[in-house]
């Protein structure tokens, strides 16, 4: 294992202190960037307390540091005001928007083919074309949202229906994600969304759906939804929501909305 190699796993698998950093630069003639991914799929509660209680200790090392956050979390006045006290405004990551707001529960409505383009190249990274039909991978990228996490999250449901196709049929040799494979991994992605609603939050749901916005943006229960992913925020001139196309399908079989 060559040197540059083992400091790789220096940084990879172990705290970074401020000596080590330096050894690193010293040997890579590079700055040292810690990225700390995943902290966005926390609990509401233990990102609080990471963020509110711990702030001055994330921030005590002399290297670039990444922290992620969901965006819920930034609806809390009191955590925005801390983290704009370290770190002046946290850069936030818009969702990318397929369509327009006055176009995008309309069933003519055209996505933004640059934007589609990207996804499909993501998602052509992690699924080989051959194994996926062109028109169902469109379909994939459309129902994530504009969600990097949800696109990734729904092929990798796909790929699970099919390893599960193959073990029932070994014998077969043509199996791809197709329109069928996709229905059951959204079915089964429906179910997950769908196990912790009740009635008080389908109606948020709904009123988000037909409103692009909530009655109160700044609720326990809808800043739930939003850190859940059932609500999506996206920015032009001004913030809108939208519900998770997945949990839009949910809306419609229970008739919530039209």
């Amino acid at each position: 294992m060559n040197r540059l190699r083992l400091l790789f796993y220096l940084v990879t698998w172990f705290p970074v202190s401020d000596w080590e950093s330096l050894i690193i630069q010293a040997d890579t003639r590079k700055e040292v960037l810690v990225v700390i991914d995943d902290l966005d799929k926390l609990d509401l509660g233990l990102v609080e307390d990471i963020y509110k209680n711990n702030i001055n200790s994330l921030f005590l090392p002399k290297f670039r540091i990444v922290f992620t956050i969901p965006i819920s979390a930034i609806r809390n006045n009191e955590l925005l005001a801390i983290l704009q006290s370290i770190v002046s405004r946290p850069l936030l990551m818009a969702v990318c928007k397929f369509f327009k707001p006055d176009e995008i529960h309309k069933t003519d409505a055209v996505p933004k083919e640059k934007l589609v383009s990207v996804f499909l190249e993501i998602l052509k990274k992690r699924i080989p074309e051959e194994l996926i039909e062109p028109e169902i991978a469109r379909e994939i990228v459309l129902k994530s949202g504009g969600v990097v996490r949800e696109l990734v999250r729904i092929a990798r449901e796909c790929c699970s229906q099919c390893l599960l196709l193959i073990r029932s049929e070994p014998e077969r040799t043509d199996i791809k994600i197709n329109e069928e494979i996709l229905q059951l991994a959204i079915k089964d992605l429906g179910n997950e969304f769908a196990r912790p609603l009740g009635e008080n939050l389908y109606s948020i749901l709904a009123t988000t759906y037909e409103n692009l916005t909530p009655t109160d943006a700044k609720s326990q229960e809808f800043l739930s939804l939003l850190h859940g992913l059932y609500v999506l925020e996206y920015e032009n001139d001004d913030l809108w929501y939208d519900v998770h196309p997945i949990v839009v399908d949910l809306l419609k079989r229970k008739k919530l909305i039209a």
